[in-house]
């Protein structure tokens, strides 16, 4: 049966219609929320390892694996099993992401503005915010009734998509946790409190990347490294997470076996494929199934041709490969 929350858009519906559904519309459950993947998430041996490594010695964890296979999955987690309330500090990489951003942030424009109505000197400290890193090292949780210092989680999502200077001019922060803020000018005070020492209780850092290109020696030097290869197993432990929570209730356990079956059959066609599909890929995949009502073994049988499988864009993502599956 359709979940009726699917079809929110029909060819006879009109767009008061399509409002109307889409206010009481909700995305599958598990779908985009880290938060909540945080609770299924199943790490490896070799992962719970070196999450282990990277605290016993209080180095950043940089994380590897293709798209899909839950690496910045792995920050919520720790963040979740360090008491965290919701996510970890977070620095999301792209193309202009600079070092400074990780540690803090000058509101130059705010500060000449007020510099230039008050026909005096402003005081720069006041337009000076602490980021992601310097927040973790003011983290404070509620121990026997009383606020604590305690380990926080920072994740730098995706490093392999900063400017080439960006991991190194991390170096100090990470290895010694302690920076400089040459802007600061409070009087009596030569630097912010949170840049000035180590943190008695270090943050946890998670990077993750992709892989697009390499990271230079002096970083990974710094870094206890792990690579999340694709296994069919863990697969398995993931989705069996979500139908324990209840998440495919409408799909019947044979059903489920099957859809892995002709997933990990998509994922073997490599090198045709450019971009065999993942975990997350596969997730998505018996979500849509079962919200669009393909519930019955027969639609995703051995017999049915790839080319042919029932929601394929959630699996594929490229018009090449596409055609490969015929």
């Amino acid at each position: 049966m359709v979940d009726e929350s699917f079809d929110v858009i029909t060819r006879d519906a009109n767009p008061e219609e399509v409002q109307a559904a889409l206010r009481d519309h909700k995305v599958a459950r598990g779908i985009g929320d880290h938060i909540e993947g945080a609770s299924l998430y199943n790490p490896s041996d070799p992962l719970l390892d070196a999450v282990n490594t990277a605290i016993a010695v209080g180095s950043p964890l940089l994380v590897t694996g293709e798209p899909g296979t839950g690496k910045t999955q792995v920050a919520f987690w720790v963040a979740r099993m360090l008491g965290m309330k919701g996510a970890p500090y977070m620095l999301p990489v792209h193309s202009e992401t600079r070092s400074r951003d990780l540690l803090y942030t000058f509101d130059r424009v705010s500060w000449f503005h007020a510099h230039r109505a008050a026909k005096v000197r402003s005081k720069r400290h006041r337009f000076i915010q602490p980021g992601p890193l310097a927040q973790a090292y003011q983290y404070q949780q509620e121990v026997d009734g009383a606020l604590q210092e305690s380990r926080a989680c920072v994740l730098i999502d995706e490093i392999d998509k900063a400017p080439r200077d960006f991991p190194n001019d991390l170096l100090h922060a990470l290895d010694q946790h302690q920076f400089q803020v040459p802007e600061w000018d409070k009087p009596g005070q030569p630097v912010p409190p949170w840049s000035a020492s180590r943190p008695k209780q270090p943050p946890i850092i998670i990077i993750t990347s992709n892989s697009e290109r390499r990271l230079p020696e002096a970083f990974l030097r710094r870094c206890i490294f792990h690579h999340i290869a694709f296994d069919p197993e863990m697969v398995k432990k993931a989705v069996d997470a979500r139908v324990q929570a209840d998440i495919f209730g409408a799909l019947e356990a044979d059903f489920i076996q099957q859809a892995i079956a002709r997933f990990l059959e998509v994922r073997k066609r490599e090198p045709e494929l450019r971009k065999r599909p993942a975990t997350a890929e596969l997730l998505v995949w018996l979500h849509v199934l079962q919200a669009s009502g393909v519930t019955k073994i027969e639609r995703i049988a051995a017999e049915v041709p790839l080319g042919r499988l029932p929601q394929l864009g959630c699996l594929i993502k490229d018009r090449d490969d596409l055609e490969q599956l015929g």
